[in-house]
């Protein structure tokens, strides 16, 4: 996990900026397809499944992984239109930015728990159970890096 956290927190640094233009856009898809690649060699490394249990099991991860980056790259949005107006952050952008965060961690957990639902009807309740913890760490890796490089609002 070591490995991982360090890719992370050079991989979000890049995402933490928010694009600011069409180059910066393009500096943050290669950061997501990184944080993807990454977390796929994680996932599978940890996953121990049997050649069957592959069979089954990727076709839903890659599914879940495609919404997963469309989230990152909503997240990396938020954090960073929240950089740039920061020191002039009135009220209003506060309020859409809070409400904007909320959805997004609930839209992240609801699609954990709706491919947990999947994988646990095509692999059992165990093989689902690791996938949401796998899933559960490395998505809190990511919470603490954005607690780390994240000011608190003034």
């Amino acid at each position: 996990m070591a490995r991982l956290d360090r890719a992370f927190g050079v991989l979000l640094g890049v995402l933490l900026v928010g694009p600011a233009s069409a180059q910066d856009a393009s500096v943050t898809e290669v950061a997501v397809a990184a944080l993807s690649t990454e977390r796929k060699a994680i996932v599978a490394d940890r996953m121990q499944l049997s050649e069957p249990e592959a069979r089954e099991f990727w076709p839903t991860y890659n599914e879940y992984l495609a919404a997963h980056e469309g989230l990152t790259r909503q997240l990396a949005d938020l954090v960073g239109k929240l950089a740039r107006e920061f020191e002039t952050l009135d009220d209003e952008t506060a309020n859409e930015l809070l409400g904007s965060y909320h959805e997004f961690r609930k839209d992240r957990l609801d699609l954990r728990w709706k491919t947990a639902t999947k994988l646990r009807k095509k692999l059992g309740a165990k093989r689902a159970g690791r996938f949401y913890q796998l899933e559960n760490k490395l998505d809190t890796l990511t919470d603490m890096d954005l607690v780390e490089n994240v000011p608190l609002v003034e």
